[in-house]
């Protein structure tokens, strides 16, 4: 490495075979270091956008699940009403049994 005046004052320093070998290099593998870095950010992005993908599809496997179950659940009611009837048929039917035998044993 040289020092030359320039003119104005000012110092100018020249490098010298070896020293631009050694920035040369430097700078090279400076250079693949960030491509690297980029490359592994753009895979992990790629990783985060097939998990985003596979949890979309997932939250609408889930919601049609969510669907399905509540259209299930709207007839609970209904159903609970329609046991309810069949159990006072089924105690009519049974009072209406029980007299019937009774009736029969009188005769």
């Amino acid at each position: 490495m040289e020092l030359e005046p320039r003119e104005g004052g000012r110092m100018h320093f020249k490098l010298g075979p070896i020293e631009l070998w050694v920035v040369g290099i430097i700078a090279f593998a400076f250079i693949g270091g960030c491509g690297k870095f980029v490359n592994s950010i753009n895979s992990k992005m790629d990783e985060m956008v097939k998990a985003q993908q596979q949890l979309t599809t997932q939250q609408a496997v889930t919601n049609q699940q969510i669907l399905t179950l509540s259209a299930q659940l709207s007839d609970v009611p209904a159903l609970s009403q329609r046991v309810s009837k069949l159990e006072v048929q089924m105690e009519q039917q049974t009072a209406e049994t029980a007299e019937l035998r009774r009736l029969r044993g009188l005769k």
